[in-house]
């Protein structure tokens, strides 16, 4: 995908040896020689390091500069990834691998607003936007997961589930109410929304009304659905998808205020 240009589109300017910094093109030091060497153009003229351009209008090598928006994507993560940044010990694979690799070098840092355990699958939002990142792990919006169970129901799961009565094995407070929605009694697939984010919360909620997961999927954040996009791939969140999570991903502008430098602790690990 190449953003190429927009007219509505309302960003600040920016240093051009600061955008090619911080879309993890190259370090500040060497932004000058890249510049040079690949042919760094604004609206097809040559302009210096210095000059404050949109980034919009940047070509490099005679092609429009690739993904040079700020960042916010949907993904349909695999089984076996970790969404943590930090390299793993024990050698699990990283979300993080599934996207380009320049997006690891971008300032302010691409994010996953909250988390899924290894072995869990489906929708995550990731932005560099650290702001919208707290917004969408807030509690303002269910996130839906599509479960496969071991055992079969009791047929009680949807009042326990909305009762926010729950109190999961070694706490004391109780769960907020959730959803719990039968989609096949018979093969035992559920659908459960939460309205926030404790440590692999839908297992433990589960087990207390004695069942077991064999397989989560996050299908749905909010209003925004992960739809049919592949196991393993991403792509951009769309204008209606962000306002449909209050934020107009066309007027974010944080190139030029960096706010989200490090990771958020989240600890949502369903």
């Amino acid at each position: 995908l190449q953003v190429t240009g927009s007219s509505e589109y309302n960003m600040s300017l920016i240093r051009l040896d600061r955008l090619v910094t911080n879309l993890g093109l190259c370090s500040r030091k060497d932004s000058k020689v890249f510049i040079d060497r690949n042919k760094v153009r604004v609206k097809g003229k040559r302009v210096s390091k210095s000059t404050k351009i949109n980034p919009l209008h940047v070509s490099i090598k005679d092609k429009p500069l690739q993904y040079p928006l700020p960042l916010n994507i949907i993904m349909h993560k695999p089984v076996g990834y970790v969404c943590t940044r930090e390299r793993d010990i024990h050698g699990n694979k990283n979300i993080y691998d599934l996207l380009p690799k320049t997006f690891l070098l971008r300032k302010p840092l691409l994010i996953s607003a909250g988390r899924l355990d290894k072995y869990a699958t489906g929708m995550l939002i990731l932005s560099q936007d650290g702001r919208f990142v707290n917004h969408l792990t807030s509690g303002l919006f269910g996130k839906t997961y599509l479960v496969h169970l071991s055992e079969p129901l009791f047929g009680n799961e949807a009042e326990v589930f909305g009762s926010g009565k729950i109190i999961l094995k070694d706490e004391s407070k109780p769960c907020k109410p959730a959803r719990f929605e039968v989609v096949d009694e018979l093969k035992k697939i559920v659908l459960i929304t939460l309205y926030e984010g404790k440590y692999h919360q839908v297992r433990r909620m589960l087990a207390a009304v004695n069942n077991k997961v064999l397989h989560i999927k996050r299908v749905k954040l909010g209003d925004v659905e992960l739809g049919d996009l592949p196991e393993g791939n991403w792509r951009h969140l769309t204008r209606e998808e962000g306002a449909r999570l209050g934020v107009d991903i066309e007027t974010q502008d944080f190139y030029t205020n960096q706010h989200n430098e490090t990771e958020l602790n989240s600890k949502e690990e369903i």
